[in-house]
């Protein structure tokens, strides 16, 4: 009876924390870029169009189809309706939990499993991240739920797990590209763990397949391959010297810095990670060695190995920890629920000290979410926004092309097709871009682009002043 009153008390969190965050969702959305490409291609698919129409002049890179297709079943049955869209977060992140619930509760002690799972639910970063229409959550709800069959498929060896790892990792790697790391994970594990030659061949195919028809659907946009190909040496050095970003983000998603205190701790925490990238990284890869010599790697082992060099190597793209930790998101998720084999063998002091800090680290996160109740990061429907969005679409023909930043935002919310004033790395300097690619408008941010407003105004006979509300001021190009 009282094994049964906690799993319903626990059932009442989960449940409670996932209506606050449904109750929670905000209309519109901040000014990231992504969110506003993958609408586009989600309209793409509905109206039949080419996938990577209508998002920028000079667009280098079609994202994976996967999650425009999620998206336009939404759209198709509710229409663009920001609300819905991001609770596609919310549903995804719920699964998650009820999938990690079965994958693990024969598998460590109650104690951290409770714990993990109410963590989860009552996350402080999820809390604000779900604002975003982004890929991130579907995609690692399909990637645990790979792990988890995967899991159940080293216990008992039947083939449906194996056919549902395989299934919801091709689903993954068709969300984002970093699902070809649980691919390989899984293909490595039937060879070297078990010598199944067949089932990782036909695994093998369907990837190539896969990877193929994303091909056609995307134009095989090289995207950031273009850029890696470049400079790879100087690439490689850049990830080598960022490594510690993805100890910094996992700071950041377990002790997200959303208020003062809470940004305080998680200052003292980062600098301290500054230290110890080489010692933990070594000690894993000297484990994995170990493990591999003595024919014990488990699955999980395995995808935390590739997935783990694929985030390294990603580092070297320059971020922050806020802005990647959303990329750790499978390592964070999948290292709470093995930290029972970390510290369970440790001695009783040490767990005690070790249930201390976690529940320490809850704490922090309700106190973000109490001091962050009320988070809305929305900017594209403040009126001088809206204006903005407003005079493109009556003013700039469908054949005519602006220059404004953030492009694929307003490409969105207009259905006119721009470009950004920095986007070609070949072509830096904007007033050479805004003659290769016929711009016919330039918009300006007053405040944070003013000396390229005072360019422009300095070339009357280049630059015809149009229209101006208290942010933005437009600009149509003379010559």
């Amino acid at each position: 009876m009282k094994a049964h009153g906690l799993k319903l008390f626990l059932f009442l969190i989960i449940f409670s924390s996932a209506l606050l965050n449904t109750l929670t969702l905000k209309d519109g959305h901040n000014w990231g870029e992504d969110f506003a490409q993958y609408i586009i291609h989600a309209k793409n698919i509905l109206k039949g169009e080419s996938y990577g129409e209508g998002i920028m002049v000079d667009n280098s890179l079609n994202y994976p189809p996967g999650f425009p297709f999620i998206l336009a079943i939404v759209i198709k049955t509710f229409g663009l309706d920001f609300k819905i869209l991001k609770w596609i977060n919310v549903f995804f992140w719920y699964a998650m939990i009820g999938v990690l619930w079965f994958g693990y509760k024969d598998r460590i002690g109650r104690p951290f499993l409770y714990f993990n799972l109410v963590f989860l639910a009552l996350s402080s970063y999820f809390f604000t991240f779900k604002q975003n229409i982004l890929s991130d959550i579907p995609f690692l709800f399909f990637v645990i739920f790979s792990v988890v069959s995967m899991a159940q498929y080293q216990k008992t060896f039947r083939n449906n797990w194996l056919q549902a790892a395989i299934l919801t990792a091709l689903i993954s790697y068709w969300i984002r590209s970093a699902g070809l790391a649980l691919l390989m994970a899984i293909f490595f594990y039937l060879i070297f763990a078990h010598r199944k030659y067949k089932p990782a061949g036909i695994l093998a195919v369907l990837t190539i397949l896969c990877a193929w028809l994303q091909g056609k659907i995307t134009h095989f946009s090289p995207g950031f391959l273009t850029f890696i190909a470049s400079q790879p040496v100087d690439f490689l050095m850049a990830s080598f010297k960022n490594s510690t970003i993805l100890l910094q983000s996992l700071a950041y998603f377990f002790i997200t810095p959303q208020a003062t205190l809470t940004k305080n701790f998680y200052i003292i925490i980062e600098h301290m990670l500054n230290f110890v990238p080489v010692f933990i990284y070594g000690a894993f890869f000297v484990k994995t060695f170990l493990k591999i010599k003595s024919r014990q790697l488990s699955f999980e082992h395995l995808f935390f190995l590739f997935y783990l060099l694929l985030i390294v190597f990603w580092g070297g793209f320059l971020h922050l920890p806020g802005d990647f930790s959303r990329y750790i998101l499978p390592l964070a998720v999948i290292g709470l629920f093995h930290l029972d084999k970390v510290f369970y063998p440790s001695g009783k002091e040490w767990r005690k000290i070790t249930v201390g800090f976690l529940s320490l680290i809850m704490v922090v996160n309700i106190y973000n979410i109490i001091i962050n109740f009320h988070y809305n990061d929305d900017v594209i429907l403040k009126n001088e926004n809206q204006e903005m969005f407003a005079w493109v679409k009556d003013h700039v023909a469908v054949d005519e092309h602006y220059m404004v930043m953030p492009a694929r935002v307003v490409a969105c919310l207009t259905e006119r097709v721009g470009t950004s004033f920095w986007n070609d790395p070949a072509k830096p300097f904007w007033l050479d871009r805004i003659k290769a690619l016929r711009i016919s408008y330039v918009i300006f941010h007053k405040k944070t682009q003013q000396p390229l407003v005072a360019i422009a105004e300095l070339n009357p006979d280049k630059f015809l002043f149009v229209w101006q509300n208290s942010v933005f001021k437009i600009f149509k190009v003379t010559y």
